[in-house]
């Protein structure tokens, strides 16, 4: 095994996504921004800019293993962030490899269903539920959540899924006055408010939402304390510019 270097290791398993405005060239800038050093391995190739995805190209199961073998081996990684992923069942697969290797790996799931221009992502191929029951926290939107739970007024859904795994929903796309991300845990409900004047709308800021809050459990932080620095990071982040491109 290398030596550690004095900051803890994040992995973020996600597609490669040439703006960097998401996937795991975001996730990695996330990580150094707050601290950690990063880890990428890439689930697939994408042609797009920050307003259309043109083609994506995915890895296989056994060529993504083949990347986060030597990670996993030669590092002392303890939380892993996972974006683009084809379908649940190539989710599942690569969270069992991870776990075969690292059985105390905490994982935190953007649910990556599809871009903004309509370019599909993980398929809803198996259950849900065993899914949720192999993770830390997910970190949902509300067309997501809906579209997770048969439509499900999103609150309602992220309390059900909340007993599953714990739930980090966005509140990006609801319709309130103040924008409020939730945290659910076990059904349990705590709110993080934003103002809507300094939110402006970023390519992949799922990704980096979830990035933040792996990098800060990573770090130590309980979930709740990195769920609230992550909402903090987030205000910063889509303050950054006048453009869909955020800085860190």
């Amino acid at each position: 095994m290398y030596s550690s270097l004095d900051k803890p290791y994040v992995l973020s398993i996600a597609g490669l996504d040439p703006t960097a405005g998401a996937g795991i060239l975001a996730d990695v800038k996330t990580f150094t921004a707050t601290g950690s050093y990063g880890f990428a391995v890439a689930t697939c190739l994408t042609a797009q800019t920050e307003d259309t995805c043109e083609h994506v190209q995915w890895f296989s199961v056994k060529e993504i293993t083949t990347q986060l073998k030597p990670l996993l081996e030669n590092y002392p990684i303890s939380v892993t962030k996972l974006g683009a992923l084809k379908d649940l069942s190539m989710a599942e697969a690569i969270i069992d490899y991870v776990l075969s290797i690292k059985p105390d790996m905490k994982f935190v799931l953007d649910p990556i269903l599809s871009t903004t221009s309509g370019k599909e992502f993980m398929k809803l191929n198996a259950d849900i539920k065993i899914l949720l029951s192999k993770i830390y926290v997910l970190t949902p939107n509300y067309p997501e959540i809906q579209m997770l739970t048969d439509d499900r007024n999103p609150l309602e859904a992220a309390m059900i899924l909340s007993m599953h795994t714990n739930v980090y929903l966005k509140g990006g796309h609801s319709n309130e006055e103040i924008l409020v991300d939730r945290l659910f845990v076990q059904g349990v409900m705590t709110e993080f408010p934003k103002e809507r004047s300094v939110v402006a709308k970023k390519h992949g800021s799922g990704c980096v939402l979830s990035s933040t809050i792996a990098s800060y459990l990573a770090q130590g932080n309980t979930l709740a304390e990195a769920s609230e620095k992550a909402s903090k990071y987030m205000c910063g982040f889509f303050s950054s510019s006048e453009t869909k491109l955020g800085i860190h």
